[in-house]
């Protein structure tokens, strides 16, 4: 992870502003949890270090703000498409096809009462394509169809269950750890003071609109996938022994949270389809180069999510232009979700980049980079000796 402010660059912006996670998908260990920038908590006693740290950057709107002390691991973004096999699985739960066909042919879906429509990446089009193709591809026009077949209500009870909405680290006591955010659950309590719409349920099948996860959130539920529905509660210390490293004091046991109500098969499925994301003929991350020639085989999902905002002047107010106009700008959260290996899954890797391009070109080669450059450094396993 030394290279990872070199590897997430923004381009809009000299500062990497990003996350990388990196957690057991059987256990619930994580083994990193990385946020940039940081800071050096050696200097926090200089009064000009930490005055730099702590400037609220009003001439910036808060997507551009560098926020250093902010830890964007357990900070809460839209997620994007990194939610469609969460979709998909309740989908397919719910009695979906997944042999049924739908026609991306580039015009998008349109909204009732006219506006631009939703288009996916590829402008013109995915053609005809089944559930397999829909997550290999990111197909928002097929994604939208199934989430309002199945409405906000099933998909908000069903993201509970996978872990949005609650604080991923929290202990029995209700305890959460600093910084924790618990995101923001599609459906009626993400709008307490206006009426849930129907444009709402469209974007939160495609991850947008009301709708936030952090990356260790996403963990746990790319985990689930992975781990054949578990949901696991993250922990940071393995064990605490006593000064002179002898006694054992305390040991951390895995703590199932819940568990996805999916069957093996469509679970199955679902896996294939993030297989097919990296090493699919059509696939999202393929450009990337999240696939590669090494033992550990990739399986995941692409995100970008596109967030509108109002820039703001050196007072902190919306900015206008001559014309009294609010100045409007946009940013994009790049994600990649995937566990590895495929086979037989051991870790689940989130990386989410503020500013960046799209999740298969800036997210994905990071994680890539990752295994590829951890596979030649890690230790070897080691080798029961069976000789008599």
């Amino acid at each position: 992870l030394k290279n990872l402010d070199r590897r997430l660059k923004s381009p809009q912006t000299d500062v990497t502003r990003a996350a990388f996670v990196l957690m057991e998908c059987e256990t619930g260990a994580i083994r990193a949890l990385v946020s940039t920038p940081s800071y050096d908590l050696n200097k926090f006693r200089n009064k000009d270090y930490y005055k730099k740290l702590v400037d609220p950057e009003i001439s910036a709107a808060y997507p551009e703000k560098t926020l250093p002390l902010t830890n964007r691991a357990l900070a809460a973004f839209e997620p994007g498409s990194i939610i469609k096999p969460l979709v998909a699985l309740l989908a397919l739960e719910n009695g979906a096809d997944p042999d049924i066909i739908t026609d991306c042919d580039g015009h998008g879906f349109q909204m009732p009462g006219g506006g631009r429509p939703i288009k996916c990446a590829v402008r013109w089009g995915h053609g005809k394509i089944d559930m397999l193709g829909f997550i290999e591809q990111s197909c928002n026009k097929y994604s939208i169809e199934l989430g309002l077949e199945l409405g906000v209500n099933k998909m908000e009870r069903f993201f509970a269950i996978a872990g949005i909405g609650r604080y991923p680290m929290a202990l029995d006591q209700g305890k959460r750890f600093a910084w924790e955010s618990k995101g923001k659950r599609p459906g009626r309590y993400a709008k307490p003071n206006d009426k849930w719409r129907y444009a709402d349920t469209v974007l939160a099948s495609i991850g947008q609109g009301y709708f936030q996860v952090s990356p260790l959130q996403a963990a746990v539920f790319v985990s689930a996938i992975a781990n054949g529905g578990k949901v696991l509660r993250p922990y940071l210390v393995d064990e605490v022994r006593d000064s002179s490293n002898q006694k054992l004091l305390e040991k951390t046991r895995t703590k199932i949270v819940d568990r996805l109500p999916v069957s093996k098969e469509n679970i199955a499925l679902i896996r294939e389809a993030m297989r097919r994301v990296v090493a699919g003929e059509n696939a999202g991350a393929t450009k990337a180069q999240a696939r590669n020639e090494g033992d550990i085989k990739l399986a995941g999902k692409t995100g970008t999510a596109e967030i509108k905002y109002i820039k703001l002047d050196e007072n902190g107010k919306n900015r206008k232009d001559s014309q009294g106009k609010y100045l409007r700008a946009k940013i994009k959260n790049t994600w990649f979700s995937c566990f590895a290996p495929y086979d037989k899954p051991k870790y689940v890797a989130i990386c989410m980049v503020q500013g960046g391009i799209y999740g298969g070109t800036t997210c994905a080669p990071v994680v890539r980079e990752f295994f590829d450059t951890w596979e030649k450094t890690k230790a070897p396993e080691p080798v029961e000796n069976n000789l008599q």
